[in-house]
């Protein structure tokens, strides 16, 4: 086996960080499972930024870009990208929630707009 090799397979099975698995679980919910869901439900949002930003701005509170520098996933803490994975798994569990959840990221982000 080759020193690149063998530098390979030593990567391949170091064990995946607690903030990786966190990262691949939001991505696949943002950019696979909901978008999904969204096409088969004729949901009012269906692509990955849309979910982002409502779960975003729920679990923080406000546009998340008043909270969190852009990128998001790259700032945020780790609590923070775990409440808004809650978030998203809410969706999944109560799909009714994204209506009111996304009216009201649209609201506040009027809101900000109009105070500007």
């Amino acid at each position: 086996m080759t020193d690149d090799a063998q530098i390979q397979f030593s990567f391949a099975h170091e064990p995946q960080s607690a903030r990786a698995k966190l990262i691949k679980r939001w991505r696949l919910l943002t950019d696979v499972i909901l978008p999904g869901v969204a096409k088969q439900n004729r949901w009012p949002i269906s692509q990955n930024h849309c979910f982002m930003r409502v779960c975003l701005d729920k679990s923080l509170g406000i546009p998340w870009h008043e909270v969190v520098k852009r990128p998001a996933l790259r700032h945020m803490t780790d609590d923070q990208l775990r409440e808004t994975i809650a978030v998203a798994e809410r969706i999944l569990e109560t799909p009714s929630l994204l209506f009111e959840l996304n009216n009201h990221s649209i609201k506040q982000r009027k809101i900000l707009r109009d105070q500007s």
